[in-house]
């Protein structure tokens, strides 16, 4: 026998995914986004995977070009000293942290910790 305060009633019990979407709150549209921009990641990791990025000579490319414009003489300084000498080590360490960020945005873990990372892959 169950005590009255803890009868349950079936008009009182609603689906979680229903009960989710009447909610006023914005978070079902930045789960959205948080999708969508996770299959972005996902699509872009996936094109430098199969192309020809991991050999480095695209990016080798991309900083040679953009490197010199670079405004900040810290950031040049690191590109050009460090990047471009290790840039097969980078072009394996954006393809796959694009990736890793993308599964981890479409699964929804690790949610902060990618939002923070996307930004320097881009």
């Amino acid at each position: 026998m169950t005590s009255p305060g803890l009868e349950i009633h079936e008009n009182e019990v609603e689906s979680s995914l229903a009960a989710n979407f009447r909610q006023r709150t914005l978070l079902g549209y930045i789960a959205l986004v948080r999708i969508l921009l996770g299959y972005h990641f996902l699509g872009t990791g996936f094109d430098k995977l199969l192309g020809n990025f991991l050999t480095g000579k695209s990016l080798l490319n991309d900083l040679i070009r953009g490197g010199p414009r670079d405004p900040l003489a810290w950031h040049r300084a690191f590109i050009s000293g460090f990047v471009i000498p290790h840039v097969h080590f980078f072009s394996y360490l954006v393809t796959f942290g694009e990736l890793a960020i993308g599964v981890s945005l479409l699964l929804g873990c690790w949610c902060e910790f990618p939002l923070l990372l996307a930004p320097s892959t881009i």
